[in-house]
């Protein structure tokens, strides 16, 4: 398997709310589930080059992530599912409502993708978090899967 990698550039929420970049994180540091407890990175994993893709929701946020890169999303406001970054680009393609998962107060809000697109192959990263959620905290407060 891949993992779940993101670029280089993606933004991580550390556990004391500020946020580091992909390519500063190291096994070791303290980031945020999205249930607002701190979890520890216990793998960082490295990828040469890979296809990413951004994905861009109703409020203009958006994140960018590996094809293969997966994501606790709803379906058709249905229950909870992960799927990767592909699938959520060929459901939203054929007129499904996909959300993905954002923190930012109690409990998990949710937002509609409103678009896949395809950036090109750069290299990447995937973090292993010690959390039983297998979450963290990415780009513009959304949540994301980790390894």
């Amino acid at each position: 398997s891949l993992g779940f990698p993101q670029p280089l550039h993606s933004l991580v929420r550390m556990a004391d709310g500020t946020v580091r970049k992909m390519s500063e994180m190291q096994v070791g540091d303290e980031i945020l589930a999205p249930n607002g407890t701190a979890v520890r990175v216990e793998q960082v994993l490295e990828y040469k080059e890979l296809p990413i893709a951004r994905l861009t929701l109703e409020s203009g946020r958006s994140v960018e992530a590996a094809r293969v890169h997966h994501w606790p999303v709803r379906v058709m406001y249905q229950q909870l599912r992960v799927v990767t970054t592909q699938e959520i680009e060929v459901l939203v393609k054929s007129g499904m409502t996909v959300e993905l998962a954002t923190a930012g107060g109690d409990e998990l809000g949710w937002e509609v993708v409103t678009s896949v697109s395809t950036i090109g192959n750069q290299p990447a990263r995937c973090l292993v978090v010690a959390d039983e959620m297998h979450c963290y905290i990415t780009d513009h407060d959304i949540v994301t899967h980790n390894c």
